[in-house]
């Protein structure tokens, strides 16, 4: 049973892995948009990779909270607790899961821990259930059919801001389940930025100067 927890939390976390990744390119270009187009040569690539980073995140994230059906299980977030449900994996780390249950806002009450998982995930969720309809709205229409949806559709993708909560919850939960359930210490996020710094590489190829890496640069 742990081997298969340990698959599907595994899987989670590449979701969130590539959600952070794409966030990155997004980012990067996004912030540096002037200094690429003042730059002239290989503007349209570096637009047409951060479009394809946008419908990245889209899908990472849809996938990241998908409700799954009985007969379809998932390793979304939803798929990963109905697993440890059903198969009533008992907690290995009790003082991590309580810390992680107090964080959220609940008490902490020994033997009821899916109950507050479970309630955890639906308060996020109900608290941005508007973003993600916006969300699947875009990834059915525009990356899944490629129909021609109206200008409003298209403009009202979620804030970065509001992506990067979703990628913190589920990289947050990813680490509860592997140091709570599985006995390891989780994989850093941020161990591995080759993407990232291929792209500030490739702005310096450019001679971009004072590259920067935030939106509060």
């Amino acid at each position: 049973m742990l081997n298969k927890l340990d698959e599907k939390n595994f899987d989670l976390f590449r979701l969130v892995f590539n959600l952070k990744r794409s966030l990155d390119v997004y980012r990067i270009i996004a912030v540096n948009a002037a200094a690429i187009n003042i730059a002239g040569a290989g503007k349209s690539l570096f637009a047409y990779t951060q479009s394809l980073a946008i419908e990245s995140c889209v899908i990472n994230i849809c996938k990241l909270v998908e409700k799954e059906k009985r007969s379809y299980p998932l390793n979304s977030i939803p798929g990963v607790i109905r697993y440890l449900k059903d198969e009533a994996i008992s907690c290995i780390n009790t003082d991590q899961i309580s810390t992680y249950i107090q964080k959220n806002g609940l008490e902490y009450i020994k033997g009821e821990e899916i109950v507050a998982l479970e309630s955890i995930f639906g308060q996020f969720y109900f608290e941005h259930v508007a973003e993600l309809k916006r969300l699947k709205v875009f990834r059915d229409k525009r990356i899944a059919h490629a129909e021609d949806i109206s200008v409003e559709n298209k403009t009202v993708l979620s804030s970065y801001a509001v992506m990067e909560r979703f990628l913190r919850f589920g990289y947050e939960f990813y680490s509860m389940v592997q140091e709570t359930y599985i006995g390891s210490g989780p994989i850093i996020l941020e161990a591995n930025d080759k993407v990232l710094n291929g792209l500030i590489y490739l702005l310096e190829l450019k001679g971009i100067k004072d590259i920067k890496r935030d939106f509060k640069d």
